[in-house]
C-alpha cells in the first residue's frame, strides 16, 4: 500500500514532473500482510467519506485520511 499526491501524480501523467512523492506502508506499520491485491476482485474500495477499505493476504484494512 502507498500513498501518493494526486496533483503529483496528474503532473507526471501531463509531463510537467518526473518524479512523484510517496509513502510505502506495510506490515510494520501494523498491516496484517504487505500484500494487497485484489486477485479476482478489487483491491480496494474508495468510499464518499474519504476511507479506504480492501482485503489483503490477511484481514480487512482500513485507512482513513
Amino acid at each position: 500500500m502507498l500513498r501518493l499526491n494526486r496533483t503529483q501524480a496528474l503532473e507526471v501523467i501531463a509531463g510537467k514532473r518526473d518524479r512523484i512523492e510517496f509513502e510505502l506502508f506495510g506490515e510494520s506499520d501494523g498491516m496484517a500482510s504487505a500484500q494487497a491485491n485484489g486477485g479476482s476482485a478489487k483491491a480496494a474500495t474508495l468510499h464518499h467519506d474519504g476511507s479506504v477499505s480492501g482485503a489483503a493476504t490477511s484481514p480487512v484494512y482500513a485507512l482513513v485520511y
